[in-house]
């Protein structure tokens, strides 16, 4: 199969899981008149409780056996977030595969950018 092909599916695979993810969610809080205890005309309110900085993968997959609206909203972004990163990711097996070393480099070092801006930056600016 050919590389670009792989790197067209998986694109087109991360959007529609992640919008399928969000519309699940948004279904939940609409029949359930909001989720996690938060009623819908309170969403508009900054609070922690829909705020992703109190974000956890734990929390998140619980949430989904409650069919927590908010939380399968989280994994929709997740997904979406994760989708590009992914793709850049597989560009570099594609050009370690054609010997392309030059643009495996580059493509190294913007996939380290990318964790570093996910990972490490918000760490960061929390303190």
């Amino acid at each position: 199969m050919d590389m670009n092909n792989t790197i067209s599916i998986t694109l087109r695979i991360g959007v529609i899981a992640s919008a399928l993810c969000m519309v699940i969610g948004l279904i939940f809080i609409a029949v359930n008149n909001g989720a996690g205890g938060i009623a819908i005309q309170q969403l508009e309110l900054n609070t922690k409780a829909t705020s992703t900085a109190s974000f956890s993968l734990s929390s998140m997959l619980s949430g989904m056996t409650q069919l927590n609206g908010f939380d399968f909203l989280f994994l929709g972004i997740l997904i979406l977030v994760a989708t590009p990163v992914l793709r850049v990711f597989l560009s570099i097996l594609a050009f370690t595969f054609e010997r392309n070393w030059l643009y495996t480099v580059i493509t190294i070092i913007v996939f380290a950018n990318l964790l570093i801006a996910l990972f490490i930056m918000p760490g960061l600016a929390a303190h």
